[in-house]
């Protein structure tokens, strides 16, 4: 649901979120929504709408055909009478909501060009030939029969040409490489943050340019990218250059060349796949930038870390006098959050987020909150689990495993995803002093 629904529409959605995120964690209905979102690692709903409404935008900006192009690109009306109901609610069109949230992620979209039609109606394009070089997961078979498979295919087909083609990226900087045993050598480097998807389709439209160029009559491209083969095999194109593959491959299908699209499994001791990969790497320290078509993946990529960014600095603003921010500043999945156990699962979200049936339920009752019997002091998580001393036997575990790893008993140590083998030992002393089923 986009942000045009009602205020109570939204509201309703929030409210049904934190009580699915209360249920999934098992934490109790005290908890903090900000820390259940965070421990669950599932963003508010307003961050999730804004990701949403920029990736519609972006998608309905790329088919001027489309019945809802015009709402885009219209800013707030003037005349009332023309305002739809979502508008009416809000005040807002989608132009000017995208707008309102460029300047809440500080960031701006960059000029989104139309796909370009194809020259040839879907029903008269001539097939891709897509092929797979392994049937069965190539984790099942060591690296020379995964070259035994290949040179058999090689075999198969001795009149053909073998054309190989990769992507690599490291950070914003992305490359591509295409490699042949008769000298073809290309290697380019592409536009900041193009995606290592959009990434191996370039290359794949490289080498079908060679083709072209060198008039070979019989090729196969041979792509270590699983993902950017399947899409070829699909009419459901959002991307440029994949259009720009199918009208090439297109028009050399109509001259009598004969191309095969063949997936070999990467970094297992095939020779052109590994020079392929090679020249893909070297091409990211080359200064030429090769200029590309438009990349909607990258726009949805940066649109993400944006809306990762504004969660994060949200929590910053309002997280730090949560229990939960001195345990886990940095948002991100957490391994150790997802155990074989339920009961350990709960006993660990509470935990974290600081809110226990042991140290809050005094909330529930109306007493008042509970002291220590033993050091007469608040009972509280950190007491409890790092100094009373009544349970000073059962710590012994969980001091001797700090002292030999030269680190402090904190609770950020003990409840973190950095230290597995801690967080079974203060497992057993939770079970050891029965307070797991106090939490």
């Amino acid at each position: 649901m986009y942000a045009g629904g009602s205020r109570t529409a939204l509201q309703k959605l929030e409210v049904m979120q934190n009580n699915f995120l209360r249920l999934a964690l098992g934490a109790l209905r005290t908890s903090p929504i900000p820390s259940l979102q965070v421990e669950a690692n599932i963003a508010p709903l307003h961050i999730r709408r804004i990701d949403l409404t920029m990736r519609y935008y972006t998608k309905i900006k790329q088919f001027p055909e489309h019945a809802a192009f015009a709402a885009i690109a219209t800013l707030p009306r003037l005349h009332f009478s023309y305002l739809g109901p979502a508008e009416k609610r809000t005040g807002l069109t989608i132009a000017s909501r995208v707008k309102k949230y460029e300047g809440e992620l500080d960031y701006s979209l960059p000029a989104i060009p139309p796909l370009p039609r194809l020259d040839v109606a879907p029903w008269l394009l001539r097939p891709l030939a897509v092929s797979f070089l392994l049937t069965v997961s190539k984790r099942s078979l060591s690296s020379e029969e995964v070259q035994q498979t290949f040179l058999k295919y090689k075999t198969e087909h001795p009149t053909f040409r073998f054309i190989y083609t990769d992507g690599s990226k490291d950070q914003d900087l992305t490359g591509i490489g295409v490699f042949s045993q008769d000298l073809i050598r290309v290697k380019k480097r592409l536009s900041n943050n193009t995606s290592i998807y959009s990434a191996e389709l370039h290359a794949i439209l490289t080498a079908l340019n060679l083709i072209k160029q060198h008039r070979i009559q019989r090729a196969c491209i041979c792509s270590d990218s699983k993902s950017a083969i399947q899409s070829l095999r699909s009419l459901n194109v959002t991307q440029h250059t994949h259009i720009s593959i199918v009208q090439l491959h297109q028009h050399l299908s109509e001259e009598g060349i004969e191309i095969q699209f063949l997936w070999v499994p990467g970094h297992q001791g095939i020779i052109g796949n590994e020079m392929a990969d090679r020249y893909a790497k070297q091409a990211l320290q080359l200064a030429h930038v090769s200029q590309t078509h438009f990349d909607v993946n990258a726009v949805h990529t940066s649109v993400k870390s944006r809306c990762h960014r504004l969660w994060q600095l949200t929590w910053d603003s309002n997280g730090p006098g949560s229990h939960l921010y001195q345990i886990k500043p940095r948002l991100g999945y957490w391994v150790s959050s997802s155990r074989t156990s339920r009961k350990e699962e709960k006993a660990l979200a509470r935990l974290r987020i600081g809110h226990t049936y042991l140290t809050h339920s005094f909330i529930y009752t109306n007493n008042p909150r509970p002291t220590c019997s033993r050091c007469r002091t608040v009972l509280s998580l950190k007491h409890i689990i790092l100094h009373c001393e009544k349970y000073n036997n059962e710590r012994n575990a969980l001091q001797q495993y700090c002292r030999t790893h030269a680190m402090q008993l904190t609770l950020p140590s003990l409840l973190g995803d950095d230290h597995e083998d801690l967080l079974q030992l203060l497992f057993s002393f939770l079970v050891t002093t029965n307070l797991i089923n106090r939490l």
